[in-house]
């Protein structure tokens, strides 16, 4: 337990000593274990009266005055001010999400107002900025998001596996109609991954033929990994680090093998559009 919660539990403790039974009552602790247990998930929308606040807490006056940030970076650094004025109980494991209005440059180059969602989390004694990122992929025929994620995968082994092997589609990792293929097990067509040892064989003879059916699961989990890392640059190219956090990307998907698992793997953060592979992360959910 952090020092600070100790604090807190030992003037709680005091209180109540000398006032019956105010502890009972007092937000964001547990009356009979006398430990913090007001852990947050929030999603907020700034209100004007919000923008002054913060204003006034970062000596910000044209936040203040026009209800806006001048750009993301002095949003994130203003609003965790904000946050821990705003909610002073809230525990570590807290996270909020925060929409809020940046007054900026469009394409035009004209001035506008431009609606943003960040992620904040409470963590070691202040709340700090976290852009990670939970990405969920359904695994239904159409669906967008799971379409655009699987193509992106395959197209980069189609570009950078097949064409330099000097194959067409149908006649190495690709299939012929170029969306799924059996290096990843991707399939942008049932918006899933397939990691089936029998049907990668039956596609793949040349590469997957010689070896066991564990041995090609082992073999398209690992190029998955490294296919994976290749992508999301192209997926997500304003993803970068934050000071004093691990900006964390977790992909959650469904693999066949033969029967349908759902599956969480997560990549780090580590400069901007640059993804590492947390290790051990890929595994399916329980």
């Amino acid at each position: 337990m952090k020092l600070t919660h100790y604090i807190y539990i030992a003037l709680a403790a005091l209180t109540f000593a000398a006032c019956g039974d105010f502890n009972e009552k007092l937000d964001g602790y547990d009356a009979n274990e006398f430990k913090p247990k007001d852990i947050k998930h929030l999603n907020v929308t700034l209100q004007p009266t919000d923008y002054e606040r913060i204003g006034t807490l970062a000596k910000a006056e044209s936040v203040k005055k026009f209800h806006n940030f001048d750009n993301v970076k002095q949003a994130t650094e203003m609003i965790p001010l904000w946050l821990m004025d705003r909610y002073p109980t809230a525990d570590e494991g807290s996270d909020a999400n925060v929409e809020y209005i940046v007054y900026t440059k469009g394409e035009d180059g004209k001035k506008k107002n431009e609606v943003i969602t960040s992620r904040f989390q409470r963590l070691e004694k202040k709340w700090l900025f976290n852009p990670s990122q939970i990405i969920v992929l359904p695994n239904q025929k159409g669906d967008e998001t799971s379409k655009a994620f699987y193509q992106a995968a395959t197209d980069w082994v189609w570009n950078n596996i097949d064409v330099p092997a000097g194959v067409e589609k149908g006649k190495g990792y690709v299939s012929k109609w170029g969306n799924n293929d059996f290096y990843t097990g991707c399939s942008a067509y049932n918006c899933n991954v397939d990691w089936r040892a029998s049907e990668a064989k039956g596609n793949v003879a040349t590469a997957y033929g010689a070896l066991t059916d564990e041995e090609v699961v082992t073999k398209m989990k690992k190029q998955f990994i490294e296919v994976l890392a290749k992508v999301l640059p192209t997926l997500y190219p304003k993803a970068e680090p934050a000071e004093g956090i691990d900006v964390i990307y977790t992909i959650v998907f469904t693999a066949v093998e033969p029967e349908k698992v759902i599956y969480s793997i997560q990549y780090k953060v580590t400069k901007k559009a640059t993804f590492e592979y947390v290790e051990g992360s890929l595994k399916p959910q329980k």
